[in-house]
C-alpha cells in the first residue's frame, strides 16, 4: 500500500462521518468525487484531506452551541477572490502542524461557504497588512497519487 493510501486509510477511521457538504476539490471521509490536490500557502503546504477537515471543523464549530464567535468568522472578501458559491463565507484557520484548536491562528486558512463547502485556502503571507492572498492549488493526477 502506498504512503498517500494509507494516510488516507487512517484519515479515514479518525475522521467522524459528517453530512456536511465539502467541496469536489477535496478527499473526504464520506465520499464522493475524489479530487486530491495539494495547496501551498506561503512555505506551509498543505493536502486536500488537510483542508477539508479544517473546513470541516470550521463548519461544525459554526453549527455548535459551543461557538465562540472567533474562528470561525464572517470572511468579507475585500480582496474580491471568485469563489464558486455566493457568500456568506466563512474563514477558519489550518496549521501546518495539525488542527486548529485555539491560540495564535497563523497566517493560513480556508474558506467555506454557508453550507460547508469548501471553496479554497488564502494566507495572510506575502499580503500587504491585513490582506490576504490565494494559495496555489495543483491538482494531483493518477500518476502523481502513488
Amino acid at each position: 500500500m502506498g504512503k498517500l493510501s494509507f494516510s488516507l486509510l487512517i484519515l479515514a477511521s479518525a475522521l467522524p462521518v459528517f453530512s456536511s457538504p465539502l467541496s469536489s476539490r477535496a478527499i473526504t471521509a464520506v465520499g464522493g468525487i475524489i479530487r486530491p490536490s495539494n495547496w501551498t500557502c506561503g512555505t506551509h503546504g498543505y493536502a486536500s484531506w488537510e483542508a477539508s477537515q479544517a473546513a470541516y471543523l470550521g463548519y461544525s464549530l459554526l453549527e455548535s452551541s459551543d461557538y465562540n464567535g472567533k474562528y470561525p468568522h464572517e470572511y468579507m472578501n475585500r480582496e474580491g477572490f471568485d469563489f464558486d458559491t455566493e457568500p456568506p463565507y466563512y474563514e477558519y484557520p489550518i496549521l501546518p502542524d495539525g488542527p486548529y484548536t485555539g491560540g495564535s491562528p497563523g497566517p493560513d486558512r480556508v474558506i467555506f461557504d454557508n453550507d460547508g463547502m469548501l471553496e479554497g485556502l488564502i494566507t495572510h503571507t506575502g499580503a500587504s497588512g491585513d490582506n490576504f492572498v490565494a494559495c496555489s492549488e495543483e491538482e494531483i493526477t493518477g500518476a502523481e497519487q502513488h
